[in-house]
């Protein structure tokens, strides 16, 4: 799971629908975001650094540590 995604939108007070209507993507995308089965793209985290007024590079961070762990399961 994207757990990072999740706390962030919690953090932000955003519920899915509200996240994907901000970065233009169906309510269903960011579920499967969270749940981690989809991937995501640099640009998608760059619109969700915009929407929630997060630093890009902490985002990209989160993926790559999300990915990393991924990669060892």
């Amino acid at each position: 799971m994207r757990e990072w995604l999740k706390d962030l939108r919690h953090e932000k007070h955003m519920t899915m629908k509200e996240l994907a209507a901000k970065i233009g993507v169906a309510e269903c995308t960011v579920c499967l975001w969270e749940q981690g089965s989809r991937g995501m793209k640099v640009d998608t985290l760059a619109r969700i650094a915009r929407a929630t007024g997060t630093k890009p590079l902490t985002l990209l961070q989160s993926e790559i540590s999300f990915l990393e762990q991924s990669q060892k399961h």
